[in-house]
């Protein structure tokens, strides 16, 4: 019984027009990936980034001083966006529709490089990712940046069809301009897009006219970009060379966790994750084989290089900067490349066997859904910088309840303040706290970018001392939540120390948790102990 289908090289086809026999199931994938990206959308309660841009788009003058690592485009869309609605699913929202919108995207480029077959196994595919539906909940950049990426993908390609750069080689300059400024990794994209379209080069002077596509469009980018290039230039080298930063270095091991993460996400149960990822890298590798075979070998080479180009750029980058910037969800573009690749081998199966393949990837991924859904994360070792989100929503609202005259709503970790900033009242006095002046010294180091401290958020992130708290407040309100990274990470025992220090100074009133987020209320009108420690004073602030 022969496995394979017969394969028709579709690449760059000169027709870009939807099939009537894709109509529907394009719009059935679509509904499908709008409900789950959609479903649970203002369930949790913001968490620290994304409180951080609803608190900095308030501002777009600031955005420049204000921004560390971040592109400016998610905060200019939340600025206007914030005008018609604040609560968590409209937050939400704008991220989401990207995220619904990228399905469609990978249908027409698969469709053009390969088949129509293959477009709708790759969109389902996508539609279904959970890294992809986890980052569309989420008011970031960590969707806008696959959308762009593949949008330019496709126009480059329809302009190198075509053999002119007017106009979709303007609109692939626009839209990996738009890239950028929705996320700095799209650098990556800008130096693999270009080389994938030179790859697929098949005589010298295919290859030349290819060059000239790629300068071109490279050039309108660059000009579109240039305004922020300076901005870009100072958070780059401060990231990679200056700051403290809390990315590990890539391994070995962590392109195979990447792998995982990309095609069934970091929230997939152990057996669950490794058979759904084994079943899509088998479909991606059949692809690549039988293009290499027979073809269409041009097409897979362009979305190839997408996928691993990016990956092996941020590898590299990693290991010879000071500090790491390898993550996986500044990789998704590469994971839409990679299910592109998937949705094509998986379309060369015969029909029952192409069917059993994709419903069995569905079962698989229905686990690590089911998971994301109860927010609940089964390895944190599999994703850097994430977390179970907490219910900070709950507790600021306990708080505002109870909030009285002469309040101080201090914090442990800067991770909680944000949140706390959007939910409590604007001029609701909030700080964060240090145990010591040294440690305050060394929370400050650990973000030492230029004009860090100008915006409200950052003035109010920069620590005091807890024995140098300011004068004329009754109450102190401690928010005792942190990354949870460990007992033995900086916040966690900075939390352990300023409560030592203040259940010894000051008695307690009341506590209460919500879900990871501690709280305790400490009356400051009557404290426990007149004498203070023998530590420096305020004046070395």
């Amino acid at each position: 019984m022969r496995p394979l289908a017969r394969s028709t090289d579709a690449t760059l086809r000169a027709y870009t027009g939807m099939p009537r026999s894709a109509r529907r199931p394009l719009l059935l994938i679509t509904l499908i990936a709008a409900a789950l990206r959609l479903y649970h959308l203002g369930h949790l309660s913001f968490w620290y980034d994304e409180a951080a841009t609803v608190i900095l788009s308030r501002n777009l003058a600031q955005l420049p001083q204000s921004l560390t690592t971040s592109a400016p485009l998610p905060f200019v869309v939340a600025h206007y966006w914030d005008l018609l609605g604040r609560s968590e699913l409209w937050v939400r929202l704008w991220a989401a529709l990207l995220g619904i919108a990228i399905v469609p995207l990978v249908w027409a480029i698969d469709r053009k490089l390969f088949s129509n077959r293959a477009g709708l196994f790759a969109a389902t595919l996508v539609a279904v990712n959970p890294l992809c539906i986890y980052y569309s909940q989420e008011a970031r950049g960590y969707s806008m940046l696959p959308f762009f990426i593949i949008a330019s993908a496709y126009f480059w390609l329809v302009a190198a069809d075509r053999r002119r750069w007017w106009p979709y080689g303007l609109l692939a300059s626009v839209t990996l301009a738009l890239a950028f400024y929705s996320h700095y990794s799209a650098v990556l994209w800008i130096a693999s897009l270009p080389l994938a379209m030179l790859v697929m080069a098949r005589s010298r002077r295919e290859l030349l006219s290819l060059f000239w596509l790629d300068l071109k469009t490279l050039a309108a980018s660059f000009l579109l970009i240039s305004p922020w290039l300076l901005v870009f230039v100072d958070k780059a080298t401060t990231t990679v060379s200056v700051a403290d930063f809390w990315i590990p270095k890539p391994t070995a091991k962590t392109l195979l966790i990447s792998l995982e993460n990309m095609l069934a996400g970091f929230q997939a149960p152990q057996t669950a994750g490794l058979l759904a990822t084994a079943l899509l890298a088998v479909m991606a590798a059949l692809g690549l084989g039988v293009a290499l075979l027979r073809g269409p070998l041009r097409g897979m080479l362009l979305v190839a290089v997408n996928a691993s180009l990016p990956v092996a750029l941020a590898f590299v980058i990693s290991w010879l900067a000071k500090n790491s910037i390898y993550l996986d969800r500044c990789l998704i573009a590469s994971a839409a490349f990679l299910l592109i690749m998937a949705g094509y081998g998986m379309s060369l199966l015969r029909k029952k066997a192409a069917y059993a393949a994709m419903l069995a990837t569905l079962v698989l991924l229905a686990f690590p859904l089911v998971n994301h859904y109860r927010n609940v994360i089964p390895n944190l070792s599999h994703c850097p910088g994430v977390r179970p989100r907490k219910e900070f929503r709950q507790a600021a609202n306990f708080v505002k309840q109870n909030l009285l005259k002469g309040d101080l709503v201090a914090h442990t970790c800067r991770s909680s303040l944000a949140p706390f900033m959007v939910y409590l009242p604007s001029d609701q006095t909030q700080v964060v706290l240090a145990s010591s002046n040294e440690h305050r010294l060394k929370i400050m180091q650990k973000y030492p970018y230029r004009g860090l401290w100008s915006s409200k958020l950052s003035q109010a992130t920069l620590p005091i001392a807890v024995y140098d708290l300011p004068p004329g407040y009754k109450r102190l309100i401690l928010v005792a939540s942190e990354w949870d990274i460990g007992k033995g990470d900086f916040y966690s025992q900075e939390k352990v120390r300023i409560k030592r220090f203040l259940d010894r100074n000051y008695p307690l009133i009341m506590s209460k948790n919500f879900y990871g987020v501690p709280l305790y209320f400490y009356d400051l009108t009557r404290p426990v102990a007149t004498a203070r420690p023998n530590v420096p004073t305020s004046s070395n602030r």
